[in-house]
């Protein structure tokens, strides 16, 4: 087990770098540290509902979790885009963690929960049509039927109502679902209720103000002149929209802290004392307010370099996919990851870890869980050079020893590595301050996958070609070359033979091969062929290979100058070799070989086929002496 030097509060949610999830890890990670906390952070990269091999890969990050390290754990469930992930990710959390733990703007069961006040910020943004633009018919489009979120903005529209003296009008509340999908259907309703024309309609987040306020242009209404719009959330997708939508920050990034607070009081036995939350109205257009938002967001974070071509992950000039899935080994392409990590900066380390035998096959991967070791092949530092390892360590440390050796706490974000439900390994992301996800993180680390599913492939496509050229180029029964190898191998040797070399050619053929099939069966025939094959193969040396030439015939070729000793001394080793085998064999037959042999230059088709002609004719005379020692094979 690694050496834990301080407490460890785990974070359990899904895509770590979108807007909400960034604003609350920011305040988990400030309250973390200044308790003295390590924040290790658990995210499931999913956007989109997705296949049920996908799903599996992606939440097999949180089978990583050594909750016996962890002193408290926050979940948050409403991140979750699978409603299956939320559920497996809950319960295994009840079923592996026993310590202070809390849900995050969720309620899940009976688990202690952290809830940001939403109906504060609807009420705002209510009063502030109310009392800055003179509205009093005024709409408001709901979040999903059912979700808390709905409830709590809904009641900061009913309380905003309530103070200014305005009637509540339940057919002025549209159903929505937190997304860009009932934007045309709500503003259909809107124009075609029999009630008076809203002079505002308050959206539930900001993804339902940019649908309805492009709902209400297709129609012919302008937005803020005909009506106007506010949302929720601030995202960039509304503060980038035009007409820019009027919104308000919401309250994450305490929500994370109170969510820290919570557990340090359960783990320290202290009182709870949560933070106040406060609200931030973000003035834009779609109120009527005249704010371009868009060129305020602009001028607080853009800015130019000639860099920017490089740096900006959605350049046309990003050839980042196609330079991993071009890598020719494991090697060149954790080279490649490592390049381009810059467009995941700033972090303080990166670290890539992967499952032992991490390109199985079809039948042998990992698809749940992680090997017992895990391979560190890389780590990264910004302030030093490239770090490459292939350093062994358990996967139930979660992070390489180096990691673990730090002064001040950390926060860790793990992100899997993965394809469909085959699990490669994972990556970490280190930040020595309190630090969130940068927003292109997803789509990196989803080259970085298809990345290792490419190399994964190649790696099968040439074992797979090497196992089809071996099965070409070897006799199945011996493991010998086959004739068809020879037939290659000829080429090789009419070139040695055109530069002055001389190529020896040594044919055996196994004696009685006909009389040990009929007596003892084709099984016992094959014994005999392997045994002669092994004889040749114990025999050859340097610059020589041994053929099976078909039937019983073999082949054994070497490059050189082979004086008549030399090639003696070749056939003494096959017969010896073959003595040893019959002495400890007990057959009931022996195996003997004839050999005949030339050494020439084999500089053209026609010499080359007269040399193993020659061969051939003097094994079958040494054939003939064999047969006057020994009629037959049999003991």
């Amino acid at each position: 087990m690694a050496l834990k030097k301080r407490k460890i509060i785990g974070v359990l949610l899904a895509q770590a770098e979108r807007e909400y999830q960034s604003k609350l890890m920011s305040g988990i990670a400030e309250r973390a540290f200044e308790l003295g906390y390590d924040c290790f952070t658990f995210s499931d990269p999913i956007k989109t509902e997705s296949g049920e091999n996908v799903r599996r890969g992606a939440e097999n990050i949180f089978d990583l979790i050594s909750f016996d390290m962890l002193d408290g754990v926050i979940i948050v469930p409403d991140t979750f885009n699978n409603k299956k992930t939320a559920e497996f990710a809950e319960r295994l959390v009840r079923r592996k963690f026993k310590g202070a733990v809390v849900s995050v703007d969720h309620r899940a069961g009976d688990m202690p929960v952290i809830m940001g006040d939403d109906a504060a910020a609807i009420e705002s943004l209510t009063d502030h049509l109310i009392e800055e633009h003179g509205c009093r018919i005024i709409d408001f489009f709901s979040g999903t039927p059912g979700h808390e979120h709905s409830a709590r903005r809904l009641e900061g529209y009913l309380r905003s109502l309530k103070k200014h003296g305005i009637a509540y009008e339940p057919a002025r509340v549209h159903d929505g679902d937190f997304w860009y999908n009932m934007g045309e259907k709500t503003a259909e309703d809107i124009l075609s209720s029999p009630l008076p024309r809203p002079q505002a309609v308050v959206c539930a987040c900001d993804t339902q103000a940019i649908s309805l306020c492009d709902a209400f242009a297709h129609r012919g209404i302008k937005v803020p002149d005909d009506i106007k719009i506010t949302g929720y959330d601030s995202i960039k997708a509304g503060t980038n929209h035009v007409p820019s939508i009027t919104s308000a920050e919401i309250p994450a990034k305490q929500t994370g802290a109170n969510a820290v607070e919570y557990l340090h009081s359960v783990i320290e036995n202290k009182p709870f004392e949560p933070g106040a939350y406060s609200t931030d109205i973000v003035l834009a257009q779609t109120c009527g307010c005249g704010v371009d938002a868009s060129a305020v967001y602009r001028s607080k974070n853009f800015y130019y370099s000639d860099d920017n071509h490089l740096s900006n992950f959605l350049s046309a000039s990003n050839d980042m996919m196609s330079d991993l899935i071009s890598a020719e080994n494991l090697n060149s392409l954790i080279g490649r990851v490592n390049w381009y990590s810059f467009q995941v900066r700033p972090f303080d380390a990166l670290y890539l870890c992967l499952n032992q035998n991490w390109e199985g096959g079809e039948n042998d991967y990992i698809a749940r869980g992680y090997s017992k070791n895990v391979r560190l092949r890389l780590a990264r530092r910004v302030e030093g050079a490239k770090q490459e390892y292939d350093i062994s360590f358990p996967s139930a440390d979660m992070l390489p020893e180096m990691a673990w050796q730090r002064e001040k706490p950390a926060v860790f974000y793990f992100a899997p590595l993965y394809f469909g439900d085959r699990a490669f390994g994972y990556i970490v992301m280190q930040y020595d301050t309190p630090h969130s996800m940068v927003d292109n993180f997803c789509g990196w680390l989803k080259n970085v996958c298809n990345g290792f599913e490419c190399m994964r492939r190649q790696i099968h496509i040439r074992r797979m070609y090497f196992e089809l050229k071996k099965a070409a180029l070897t006799d199945s029964l011996t493991g010998l070359y086959n004739r068809y190898a020879f037939n290659r191998r000829a080429e090789e040797l009419i070139a040695d033979g055109e530069r002055g070399v001389k190529t020896m050619f040594m044919m055996a053929d196994l004696n009685y091969l006909k009389q040990i099939n009929d007596n003892f069966g084709h099984l016992a025939g094959d014994k005999a062929l392997n045994a002669i094959g092994q004889a040749i193969s114990s025999a050859c040396g340097e610059n020589e290979r041994c053929y099976r030439f078909g039937g019983d015939e073999f082949m054994l070729i070497g490059v050189g100058d082979y004086s008549e000793e030399r090639i003696d001394d070749l056939k003494l080793r096959i017969r010896r070799s073959l003595e040893d085998f019959n002495a400890h064999s007990g057959l009931p037959y022996m195996v003997k070989v004839s050999l005949g042999a030339v050494c020439e230059i084999a500089d053209s088709a026609e010499k080359l086929d007269r040399m193993v002609k020659l061969a051939d004719e003097k094994m079958y005379q040494d054939k003939q002496i064999n047969k006057k020692h020994s009629a037959s094979p049999f003991r």
